[in-house]
Formats: C-alpha cells, structure tokens, sequence
C-alpha cells in the first residue's frame, strides 16, 4: 500500500521549538535583572577601601609620565588597568 522512499514528513507541533526558547531569554532576563539589582544595591555599602584612591593616582601618573616611583610597594600593572580609564580623559596637569 504505502511506500516508503525517505521522505520524513515535517514535524507537525512547531510550537514546541519556540517554548525553550521563550524559557530561555526569560530566564536571562531575569539573571540580568537580579545583577543590575544587586550591583544597584550594594553601592551603599561597598564604596573604596582608603587606598584605592591612592593607587588609581599612582596608576594614572604612571601611564602619563613612565615615572614608577609614586607607589613602588606593589606591582604597577593592576594600578595601571585601574587608571586606563583617565588616561583617555584629558585632565588638567598640577
């Protein structure tokens, strides 16, 4: 009667396919969401330590003058990454 030659017939309930997905941005959504929230929320709370003023200048003077001598207890690179910001900012030199 029927004969078979390979050809699959297309799924018939394509609404399945699109419900993970529908989960799926739901669900980062809302992680993103809790993020913002917390990262909104903790600022009062957690402010900078009494040094790290110190070391973002130490950072910038290092980038704009290759002078290391502001700061030589600790290594230059994570004041450096710091400080990148301002180094693209023009500020009036003191």
């Amino acid at each position: 009667m029927f004969k078979n030659d390979g050809f699959v017939a297309p799924p018939q309930n394509r609404t399945s396919c699109t419900a993970p997905i529908a989960i799926l941005v739901i669900g980062l959504i809302s992680l993103l969401t809790a993020l913002g929230l917390e990262l909104v929320l903790s600022v009062t709370q957690q402010s900078q330590t009494f040094d790290e003023a110190c070391h973002v200048f130490a950072g910038y003077h290092y980038g704009k003058n290759s002078d290391f001598g502001i700061n030589p207890e600790h290594p230059p690179l994570v004041k450096l990454v710091a400080a990148a910001p301002l180094l693209q900012i023009p500020l009036l030199d003191l």
